[in-house]
């Protein structure tokens, strides 16, 4: 049996161009196990989505308990459910300024309904976004994508989209009265996590009241205390009209957001009444772990542990030999010299048994995105590990 798993991945899609691939048996914890019974460091949490580990008991427990009331029952929301309420109730606690949440299946749902809902609030049909950036593989998500080698095969996408330069005041004037939205993640992912000065939120913003254009947040990866705070955008003192949530808020089941002002999303209700609409968004069971992991963010000391974490790991990192170290609480870049020490890195980082993951747009660059559960003795380990490898530099 273990062979036909092991053979079975050549009927997998290689959609990676550095595949190391292992046929997964178990994951727990920081953990996942092969079918050998080899463990491998989750250094990556499934990009950002297992940001409470894997198999957590009080997630685990929430989707069993919520299995045995009722799954799926209707779709167009004629049914009041539990789960979505709790976590609803609980998140604009923590952010009084949004009152309303539209439940989705997955992250580029969300940048889908937040571009259309942009067009329909303001009358007007131009989007912009960030230069080398990803919202998604939908085909109005791409259409943000300005990067002719993920977009070139899907043209044409949507038109009147523009492109500015993330962290780029300069290129703020070209947000005018003609645009709907801006679209933008607090710190830019897939060029290796990009962190712009201070003030760059804050005037992005102001621009953005200015001209009359919504400003829509992408915390599709930085969100549920990825970056040190319940949302990224927290830290740079900036409220976006809409921000786009998913990946870890199902605590490893797929269930997104988009959160807004009632006055804004109560616009997808009427002409036409389906303004928009997602089968299985906001499943029950998935929402049920939406508030586990929730309350284990607001109720419990998890954040705190998982910034000790992120100190730990900056102290205890070598950074002699990198050429860059960027880090927001535990969504962290470790930048070498070239691509080729790149892919060094990578193997080896494989052969110890650390997985890791790298970047659209930075050949350079390797992600490390760790569970905010994980231990100060797993942390430990991580840090042996990657400075062994770095060290050959």
């Amino acid at each position: 049996m273990q062979d036909m798993l092991a053979d079975d991945t050549r009927h997998v899609a290689k959609t990676n161009p550095w595949p190391m691939q292992f046929p997964v048996a178990r994951a727990e914890g920081s953990y996942i196990y092969d079918q050998q019974g080899e463990a491998y460091l989750d250094m990556l949490s499934g990009i950002c989505v297992n940001n409470f580990g894997h198999k957590h008991p009080q997630i685990l427990t929430a989707y069993k308990e919520q299995l045995q009331k009722y799954s799926f029952t209707m779709v167009y929301g004629e049914h009041v459910q539990a789960p979505q309420v709790s976590w609803s109730k609980l998140m604009m606690e923590q952010m009084p300024y949004f009152d309303k949440a539209y439940f989705l299946t997955t992250g580029t749902e969300t940048i889908e309904a937040a571009c259309k809902l942009a067009k329909r609030a303001t009358g007007r049909s131009e989007l912009i976004s960030m230069s080398r950036s990803y919202h998604g593989s939908t085909q109005g998500s791409l259409s943000l994508m300005d990067d002719q080698a993920f977009t070139g095969r899907y043209r044409p996408l949507l038109p009147a989209v523009r492109h500015i330069r993330f962290g780029d005041v300069d290129d703020l004037d070209r947000i005018t009265s003609a645009t709907a939205a801006v679209v933008s993640e607090v710190y830019q992912s897939a060029t290796g996590i990009t962190i712009p000065e201070a003030d760059y939120h804050r005037a992005l913003r102001a621009r953005c009241d200015q001209v009359g254009s919504l400003l829509i947040y992408d915390e599709i990866q930085t969100g549920f205390g990825r970056c040190g705070e319940l949302m990224a955008h927290m830290q740079v003192g900036v409220e976006p009209d809409l921000l786009c949530l998913a990946k870890a808020m199902g605590g490893g089941l797929p269930v997104s957001a988009l959160l807004g002002c009632a006055e804004l999303l109560d616009q997808l209700t009427h002409d036409p009444v389906f303004g928009h609409i997602s089968s299985m968004g906001g499943h029950p069971v998935c929402m049920a772990g939406a508030v586990a992991a929730l309350r284990l963010l607001v109720e419990t000391d998890l954040m705190e542990a998982s910034r000790a974490r992120a100190e730990q790991f900056a102290v205890g990192l070598d950074q002699s030999r990198l050429s860059g170290f960027r880090q927001k609480g535990l969504y962290m870049a470790l930048e070498l010299e070239t691509a080729e020490q790149l892919n060094h890195v990578m193997e080896e980082l494989y052969n110890q048994k650390v997985l890791a993951g790298r970047f659209f747009f930075n050949d350079r660059a390797f992600r490390l995105t760790p569970p905010l559960t994980i231990s100060e003795a797993e942390m430990d380990l991580a840090i042996e590990r990657v400075n062994g490898v770095i060290s050959d530099f």
